[in-house]
C-alpha cells in the first residue's frame, strides 16, 4: 500500500447518521442497516423489534436501489417515521441497543491506523458528510504518526440539503488533488502532510 485517498470519509457513523436524517439522502440509512444485517445477522432481531412496516419497507427497497432511486423514494423523510416508537434510528434506536451500539462503535474509521500516507478531502459546503468529522479523523491519524494531507475546498454552499456540495467536492477533488497526490505516491515522491 502506497497511499489512500478518502474523499469525505464517513469516519463516525454515530455522528453522520443524525446529520443525514431527514435530508435528501436520508434513505441511505437503509443501506447502512442492510449492511449491518448482512455482516451481523443478530442485528435483524433488533430491527424486527424496532422497525414499523414503513421501516421494514425501507430496508426491503434500499437493498436493491441505486442512490438516485433512494433519493427519490426516501429523501427528506425522518427516520422516526420508520420506528414503532416514533424515535429516530440514530441515536435513539441503534445507539440505544447494546448489540448495535457495539457494532457501530467498532466500525469507526479512526479506530485503526493506516500503514501508508492518506489524503483526506472535505469542505464546509459538504451537505452529506460533515467536515468536522473528517477533520477529527485527520487529527486522530496525525496523532498516531500517519502522514495525512487534509485538503479542504473553499467552494461555497450551493443548494443546501440537495447533496450538491458533496457531489461538487467529489468531482473536483478526484480530478485535481486526488490525481496529483496519488500520482506522487505511485512515483515514489515523499508524501506531503499538513499534520501539526
Amino acid at each position: 500500500m502506497r497511499g489512500t485517498y478518502a474523499g469525505a470519509a464517513p469516519a463516525d457513523i454515530e455522528k453522520l447518521m443524525p446529520h443525514l436524517d431527514g435530508g435528501a439522502l436520508s434513505g441511505v440509512i437503509g443501506y447502512y442497516l442492510n449492511g449491518l444485517v448482512a455482516a451481523h445477522p443478530e442485528v435483524k432481531d433488533v430491527l424486527d423489534k424496532e422497525l414499523n412496516p414503513a421501516g421494514q419497507a425501507l430496508l426491503d427497497s434500499t437493498r436493491n436501489e441505486c442512490v438516485v432511486e433512494t433519493l427519490l423514494r426516501h429523501g427528506g423523510r425522518g427516520s422516526s417515521t420508520y420506528t414503532r416508537g416514533g424515535h429516530p434510528l440514530f441515536p435513539d434506536v441503534i445507539m440505544g441497543d447494546p448489540v448495535t451500539r457495539e457494532l457501530v462503535a467498532a466500525q469507526k474509521i479512526g479506530n485503526r491506523t493506516p500503514n501508508a500516507p492518506v489524503l483526506l478531502t472535505t469542505g464546509n459546503n459538504d451537505d452529506i458528510v460533515p467536515a468536522a468529522g473528517v477533520r477529527e479523523l485527520a487529527a486522530s491519524w496525525c496523532g498516531k504518526g500517519v502522514a495525512v494531507q487534509l485538503s479542504e475546498t473553499a467552494t461555497p454552499t450551493l443548494l443546501p440539503g440537495s447533496s450538491a456540495g458533496h457531489i461538487i467536492n467529489a468531482v473536483t477533488f478526484a480530478a485535481t488533488d486526488a490525481y496529483v497526490w496519488l500520482h506522487g505516491r505511485l512515483t515514489g515522491k515523499p508524501a506531503p502532510t499538513n499534520c501539526r
